[in-house]
């Protein structure tokens, strides 16, 4: 998928899923089993994530996502993270 399709994509599941972005969290990682443990992420939790071509693209999805109002921060991952991935966020999740 390129950058473009990619904003739709989880634009989309925001949109079906409540349209508040302020009620999402957005991030990068490597290794995305990892990182949703770290979130607390359970089984019926709501989200998505897509491995992307590059770090660059990544970072730039997920400041785009940002700047929509979701939940995160650009200081996440590391030169390998390739994988942007969103949630919805819960009373049991870690920010």
């Amino acid at each position: 998928m390129t950058g473009q399709q990619i904003i739709q994509y989880f634009a989309n599941y925001i949109f079906q899923n409540g349209n508040v972005y302020n009620q999402w969290y957005i991030g990068i990682t490597s290794n995305i089993a990892q990182r949703s443990e770290n979130h607390g992420i359970i089984s019926g939790d709501i989200g998505r994530y897509v491995q992307v071509d590059s770090n660059e693209t990544a970072r730039s999805l997920e400041k785009y996502f940002l700047s929509q109002g979701c939940v995160g921060d650009t200081g996440g991952g590391d030169s390998t993270s390739n994988i942007v991935y969103i949630y919805k966020i819960n009373n049991h999740t870690k920010q």
